[in-house]
C-alpha cells in the first residue's frame, strides 16, 4: 500500500512548489507571492528514489490566526477560527491513513512570523499520532549550504515553538529553470529535491539509511 505524505504550510510558505518538485506532474498551481491559489486538496503520485512510492498531498494553505472577539454566549472573549483551518482540518480527517506531515516555513530574511509558530501547533494538535517533520523554504538567497539556516535560527524556531531536533530539510522550491536564469544555482534546485526525499525515506522507510 503506497504511504501518505500530506504537505502542510501558511499560504505562501511554498506548499505546491515543493507537491510539484516531489510529483512531476502534478502541475499545481502556484504564486510568485502569498497569494491564495490551492483552495481543495489533492494527492498526487510521486516515485522517489530507490523505487520508493507515496502519494504527496497539497492542502491549502493556513491562514493569520482568527482575530478575538467577544462572545456573548460563551460571555468571554474567543478566537475565530480560520476558516482555511477547518478546511484542512477536514481534508487530513479524509485521508485516515496519513504516514507523515510536512511543515512548511519560508525561511526568507523577515519572512517568520509568531503565526508560523502557531500554526505549526494547531498542525501537531490535529494530528497528533503522525510524524511531523519541517522543511524550510524559500533559500535561494541563502549563502550554502542551505542546511546551515537551521543552525543559525535555533533561537527564532525556539521561540516559535519548533524543537531544535526536529527533523527538517533546507530547500528552495522555486523551479529549475528560473534558479538557472536568475541565480546560476541549477544545482540547487536537484540538491533541494534529493534532500527533502532523503527526509521523507528516513522517516517512511528508515531502513534505507537516510538521516
Amino acid at each position: 500500500m503506497s504511504k501518505n505524505v500530506a504537505i502542510i504550510g501558511q499560504t505562501g510558505a511554498g506548499i505546491s512548489s515543493l507537491v510539484n518538485m516531489l510529483c512531476l506532474d502534478a502541475n499545481a498551481p502556484t504564486s510568485p507571492d502569498a497569494t491564495r491559489c490551492t483552495t481543495e486538496g489533492k494527492g498526487y503520485p510521486s516515485i522517489l528514489e530507490d523505487g520508493c512510492s507515496c502519494q504527496v498531498h497539497d492542502t491549502v494553505g493556513l491562514g493569520e490566526p482568527g482575530r478575538w472577539h467577544f462572545s456573548f454566549k460563551r460571555f468571554k472573549f474567543v478566537q475565530k477560527a480560520d476558516t482555511w483551518q477547518l478546511k484542512l482540518e477536514e481534508y487530513l480527517l479524509k485521508e485516515k491513513d496519513l504516514d507523515l506531515l510536512i511543515y512548511c516555513i519560508p525561511g526568507g530574511r523577515g519572512h517568520l512570523k509568531k503565526s508560523h509558530g502557531k500554526n505549526y501547533e494547531k498542525v501537531k494538535s490535529m494530528m497528533d499520532s503522525v510524524p511531523l517533520v519541517v522543511v524550510v523554504t524559500h533559500l535561494e538567497d541563502f549563502k550554502d549550504p542551505l542546511d546551515r539556516w537551521w543552525s543559525d535560527n535555533q533561537s527564532t524556531l525556539r521561540k516559535l515553538g519548533i524543537p531544535d531536533t526536529t527533523k527538517h530539510a533546507c530547500v528552495t522550491t522555486l523551479p529549475k529553470h528560473a534558479l538557472e536564469t536568475f541565480y546560476q544555482k541549477g544545482d540547487l534546485y536537484d540538491n533541494s529535491c534529493r534532500d527533502v526525499q532523503n527526509l521523507i525515506r528516513s522517516i517512511l522507510w528508515p531502513s534505507t539509511g537516510h538521516r
